[in-house]
This record gives C-alpha cells, sequence and structure tokens, in this order.
C-alpha cells in the first residue's frame, strides 16, 4: 500500500513539459525504476505460488486461483509489463555519458525511433493507483457495487432518455427559433431592433445561440445541459425574454417578455436534476447494500435458503441471550 501511495505521488509530480535532465525528474525516473523492480518482484512471487495461468489441485484447494485468472491480478500485470517496457525503452535511449551508451551511435537513431513507438504505454501507468482497490476490501465493495449497477442503470438511462425526450419536445413547440438575438456594439441601435430583418439592416449580425430548441435533437441536448445545473439559468432567461415570430418573422428578445415560461423550466429542474439524476445513484447504493449483506454473511454464494437459515439462528442467538 505505501509503494503504490507513493508511486502514485510520483505520477503526480512527473510533468514531461520540465527538463528531463533537471534533478527533480532525474530523481523520479530512479524512484520509478525502483517500483517497477519491487512490483515486478510481487507479480514473479505470486505467479510461483498461484501459477500463471493453470495451477494444480493442491494450490485450488488452498482458495488461490491462478494470476490471470483474478481480474485485479490482471491489472497488476498490465500495470507491471507496462512499467518493464518503459523501464528498457529508457536504458536503450538515455545515455549513460556524454561519450559512452548502451548501444553503438550509428543504431542509436534506428533503435530510439523504434523503441519511442512504445513510449505510449507510458500512459498506463496512470492504473498503477487502481491497483490499491484490490488492497483494500471496502474500496473493492464500492467497486463490485458500481460494476454490478450498470446493468440496472441502463433501465435507467433508458427512462432518462425518454423523459428528456418529452420535454425536448415541448421545448421545441415553446421555444423553436425564438433564442435567436441581434448582436450589436451600439446600445442606441440595437434599441431599435424589433425583427431580424431589422438587425441585419442596421448592420447586426442576428445569432443563433448553442443552447437552443430549434428541433428536438438540439432541445435533447440543451437540457441534458440543464441537468448538469451548467448554465440553466442562462438558458432559462433566454426562455423568459423569448418573443413568438410574427408573420414568419423572427423576434428581437425582450426582457422579462414571457414570464410563465419559467414554469417550464422549473418543472424540468425539479425533476430531471432532482429526480432522475438521483436515480442513478439510488441504484448503485441499493447494490452496495446488497453486495455489503451478502458480505457480512460471509460469502457472495449464499443461497436464500441458507441466508433464511443464518437469520433464523441469529434470532435464535439472540433470544437465548
Amino acid at each position: 500500500m505505501a509503494l503504490i501511495i507513493v508511486s502514485s505521488v510520483t505520477l503526480v509530480i512527473d510533468n514531461p513539459m520540465k527538463d528531463p535532465d533537471s534533478e527533480a525528474l532525474v530523481f523520479i525516473g530512479y524512484l520509478d525504476m525502483c517500483f517497477t523492480v519491487l512490483f515486478t518482484l510481487e507479480a514473479a512471487i505470486k505467479i510461483i505460488a498461484m501459477g500463471f495461468i493453470f495451477n494444480n489441485q493442491v494450490i485450488r484447494e488452498q482458495g488461490m486461483q491462478p494470476y490471470l485468472r483474478n481480474p485485479w491480478n490482471m491489472l497488476d500485470f498490465v500495470v507491471v509489463v507496462a512499467s518493464l517496457i518503459d523501464f528498457i525503452v529508457t536504458i536503450k535511449v538515455v545515455p549513460i555519458n556524454e561519450t559512452t551508451l548502451l548501444v553503438e551511435d550509428s543504431d542509436q537513431g534506428a533503435i530510439a525511433s523504434n523503441l519511442q513507438s512504445f513510449k505510449a504505454l507510458r500512459a498506463l501507468r496512470a492504473l498503477r493507483p487502481l491497483r490499491m482497490i484490490s488492497r483494500n476490501k471496502g474500496m473493492k465493495l464500492i467497486v463490485n457495487a458500481l460494476l454490478s449497477s450498470l446493468p440496472s442503470m441502463t433501465n435507467v438511462t433508458i427512462v432518462c432518455c425518454l423523459f428528456l425526450l418529452i420535454f425536448a419536445i415541448m421545448g421545441v413547440d415553446w421555444f423553436k427559433g425564438q433564442f435567436d438575438f441581434c448582436e450589436m456594439e451600439d446600445p442606441e441601435m440595437l434599441a431599435q431592433v424589433i425583427t431580424s430583418e431589422d438587425c441585419i439592416r442596421l448592420g447586426g449580425e442576428w445569432v443563433n445561440p448553442k443552447e437552443n430548441f430549434d428541433n428536438s435533437l438540439l432541445g435533447f441536448r440543451t437540457l441534458f445541459e440543464m441537468m448538469s445545473t451548467e448554465g440553466w439559468i442562462d438558458i432559462m432567461n433566454a426562455g423568459i425574454d423569448s418573443v413568438n415570430p410574427e408573420n414568419g418573422v423572427q423576434m428581437q428578445p425582450k426582457l422579462n417578455h414571457s414570464m410563465s415560461s419559467i414554469l417550464y423550466f422549473v418543472v424540468f429542474m425539479i425533476f430531471g436534476s432532482q429526480f432522475i439524476l438521483n436515480l442513478f445513484v439510488g441504484v448503485i447504493m441499493d447494490n452496495f447494500n446488497k453486495i455489503k449483506e451478502k458480505e457480512e454473511l460471509g460469502s457472495l454464494f449464499v443461497t436464500e435458503d441458507q441466508r433464511c437459515w443464518i437469520d433464523a439462528q441469529r434470532l435464535g442467538l439472540s433470544k437465548t441471550l
């Protein structure tokens, strides 16, 4: 755990934009090599003890499955392999001193160009903090709850999309083409703008904002942005100031022109932001409680009849005490 924490801190401190010859980055490089050796040694010990892909019956009877049959060990193995490749590439292309190289000068450019393609695997080092999860029972329980919630969250996502689609259709009916406005530097000239034709005639620019309800797809996107509470006040104000087109001509927004539009946005935020989004949290919490209950019973594979028997024994024990 300590090694994982310290190695994660070094990943945060490491900055490729800094001078690679600086003392700090050189020290971090040596630390990273030490971590690579230690993590490789740990993986080797586990492989020897558990077997790599297969093991014998004696080891299986002790409750140990092969190394790569455990998803968390697979994650460790990927991180170790990526660190080893980075370690080899660093040794191959970095000079020992100004005159001596680990490879000949004539081959240095070709080898460096070939090995540099493997440097992209350095990004896999970002998975190193995830190794802490497999060492902590509480973290592993949370991750298992999150993963087991994915099927249920699919149903919630469908309900959320239907909810957004309904409000998007309503928004298109009420605000289609009404969020456009005239952009002009002279405020006195802007006060004379009533329609889009006036805006163009006076030398202004008729602007169509990104957040609008011109069609259902754009309305869907606008509502999705509002669900995150990001800039929803500005979108609501645009709806309040919107003016219905007259004879097919778009109108310049007026301040507080349609106060009744507040109802649409407030109702959506109550149901969309507070109700729909909390459904996702509820699904995760429900699965977390179920998994935690199974963990407390001692096994994730206890049947319903066995659970009832355990509850009956606990009840009888509590009555006896």
